[in-house]
């Protein structure tokens, strides 16, 4: 009887549960959403390409890096990042957003359009080097509108 009520027991632990939920979406509209106004930047964009270079050099201690070497004065607030890690950017993150930033110093430009970006990484186990060329057209910040937002509520 001891073995059976154990089987038991060991076969409840294993089995799993799953559960099963339905949104019909029937109260959607108790909530409705908040819709904003939306800002519209005008850009003037430029027809010579530019381009800016960076190389971030940087030693790999396992789950730490060590990292040296931007050129870059300031941050660029639109190079494409993506996800940062537990420990900060990349290299390679650092040398897209260094490549960025020194493009739009060198076509005296607020943001770049159609940047396009070259890597070049050099890797040696502890040591390494992360070489970024970005390239694009140069975009000038002229003003924004401000667009309201009209569209009623669709619930009633």
């Amino acid at each position: 009887m001891k073995k059976l009520i154990m089987a038991a027991a060991i076969a409840a632990a294993a089995c799993g549960c799953i559960t099963n939920v339905k949104n019909d979406g029937g109260d959607a509209c108790l909530q409705p959403t908040v819709v904003k106004d939306i800002v519209h930047e005008k850009y003037e964009v430029g027809t010579a390409p530019v381009t800016g270079t960076e190389a971030i050099s940087y030693i790999n201690l396992g789950w730490f890096q060590i990292k040296w070497g931007a050129s870059a004065t300031h941050i660029a607030d639109r190079a494409p990042i993506g996800k940062v890690g537990l420990f900060g950017k990349t290299p390679a993150q650092l040398a897209m957003n260094g490549a960025y930033a020194n493009a739009c110093e060198q076509g005296s430009c607020d943001s770049i359009v159609g940047s396009r970006y070259k890597i070049k990484k050099e890797d040696y186990v502890v040591f390494g080097t992360v070489r970024c060329e970005a390239t694009g057209y140069p975009a000038k910040l002229k003003g924004v509108e401000l667009i309201e937002n009209k569209t009623p509520c669709c619930c009633k």
